[in-house]
């Protein structure tokens, strides 16, 4: 999501493009609240495919370098791109962040501590843990990536812990609260352990050639599976109270992968002005869920409930998305060096 593509800026593959502005638009409605008794938990597998796509692409460049200084470079490029990007967009929202966070209420260093620690462990600006996560994330599977069991080990028990912690909190008081007094202040599924699954996942199939697994009916038959085991999974947690936070469930784990490669079934094809939709959904990314937040205190003041809260925030949050993404994409044309996406 965050880097360059193993695709140049001038080409595309449509299948991604749209998959990517598909999943953006997903997480603006997850994130705007829209009819969350219908839409969740449907709505949860946006994230980790965003992350798998950009592992995707990224890995998929790697594999296609000889030389392990190459390799290091593209690594060293896509982190150098991925920071300036979120750094961009930190400066767009420093008002709203450094109001919301209020660093500097217990001192200055205090301040400047917890800032730097939500800069690359949580989030300053509304769900840019993401950013950072795809950062570490990334970091972290490249250099483990020739350790295969270790990679998986490691991915796949920090996924566990997040469920834990997440879906699974309450039912886990003791684990949940021996983990908060070792780590306090950090919360495992937002931040770079979320992320890991994910990309570990994407790392293994960038590695398949594109034409080798054509035949979409096991994954669809996947697919079907885990969005049974997630429904069901949503049942159990939520009738017996044990929801901490709804971001990572088990069953994604077997929902996700199937979608990415019922997706990659399809023959590729390029169709015209989805690279703009690939650049879009980035834009909207980092833009909707300051928006979104804003908006929904805004309509808390006016005694606006659901589900008038939720179809009112969307909409609005969408058109302010899409004027960033025209603005921007069109001014990208002109500055080369003040780039909000990629």
């Amino acid at each position: 999501m965050f880097q360059t593509d193993v695709l140049s800026y001038k080409t595309s593959d449509s299948r991604y493009d749209l998959l990517k502005f598909l999943l953006a638009m997903m997480i603006v409605a997850l994130h705007t609240r829209l009819w969350p008794s219908v839409l969740l938990p449907w709505l949860r597998v946006a994230v980790p495919l965003f992350f798998m796509v950009s592992g995707y692409f990224f890995f998929h460049k790697i594999d296609k370098l000889g030389s392990t200084r190459e390799q290091w470079a593209a690594m060293g490029h896509f982190a150098a791109r991925s920071a300036k990007l979120y750094l961009i967009w930190l400066a767009v929202w420093s008002v709203p962040t450094f109001e919301t966070h209020a660093y500097f209420q217990h001192g200055f260093l205090s301040g400047i501590g917890k800032f730097c620690f939500d800069l690359l462990f949580g989030q300053t600006f509304a769900a840019s843990w993401f950013l950072s996560a795809n950062i570490l994330g990334t970091l972290l599977v490249f250099i483990m990536r020739k350790r295969k069991w270790l990679c998986a080990a490691v991915s796949l028990g920090l996924y566990a812990v997040c469920v834990m912690t997440a879906v699974y909190g309450k039912a886990l008081p003791e684990f949940t609260g021996a983990l908060s007094s070792a780590l306090p202040g950090y919360t495992f599924y937002f931040s770079f352990p979320a992320a890991m699954l994910w990309l570990w996942l994407a790392s293994m199939i960038a590695k398949i050639p594109d034409g080798e697994f054509r035949n979409p009916l096991p994954w669809i038959v996947l697919t079907l599976i885990g969005i049974v085991l997630l429904y069901g999974e949503n049942h159990l947690v939520t009738t017996r109270h044990w929801v901490r936070d709804s971001d990572v469930y088990a069953s994604l784990a077997i929902l996700c992968p199937a979608v990415f490669m019922a997706v990659r079934t399809i023959p590729r094809f390029t169709m015209r002005h989805s690279l703009s939709l690939r650049h879009a959904s980035v834009i909207i990314y980092c833009t909707h869920a300051t928006v979104a937040k804003l908006l929904i205190e805004y309509f808390k003041t006016q005694h606006t409930v659901q589900p008038q809260l939720g179809v009112y925030t969307f909409i609005i949050t969408a058109l302010v998305s899409a004027l960033f993404c025209t603005a921007i994409i069109l001014a990208a044309r002109r500055w080369r060096y003040f780039n909000l996406a990629y």
